[in-house]
């Protein structure tokens, strides 16, 4: 579970470094009245943050996520008996890669294209 700072404990043009995220806090104008607001406003900064991480990180390895679950379940069927099947799952694997990289091709083809 991840750990979120209150607004309250920072000091002015502090940052806050948690992982692969850093966000620059400005608490010269704050007042009793709008520390909750700031508080709020901060905690949605950092989940967007998160969240855009998260979906560039699995833009980036979705692929290579789901060829290696398609490899262990290929390994686990082989060595439970079912060696047919193990080989059937274990073809999916170059499968899975070969369609992301024609997938990612055409894709920089069009931004090409539409960028030109």
């Amino acid at each position: 579970m991840k750990t979120f700072y209150n607004v309250t404990a920072l000091l002015p043009g502090k940052e806050i470094h948690t992982d692969n995220f850093s966000l620059r806090v400005n608490l010269s104008n704050f007042s009793s009245n709008n520390i909750v607001q700031n508080d709020q406003q901060l905690l949605e900064a950092y989940r967007k943050k998160y969240f855009i991480w998260v979906l560039d990180f699995w833009g980036d390895y979705y692929p290579i996520i789901l060829a290696f679950f398609s490899f262990l379940y290929s390994v686990s069927l082989w060595f439970s008996g079912q060696q047919l099947a193990g080989i059937f799952v274990g073809i999916w694997v170059p499968s899975i890669l070969g369609f992301s990289v024609a997938i990612r091709q055409r894709r920089k083809d069009r931004n090409k294209r539409i960028s030109s």
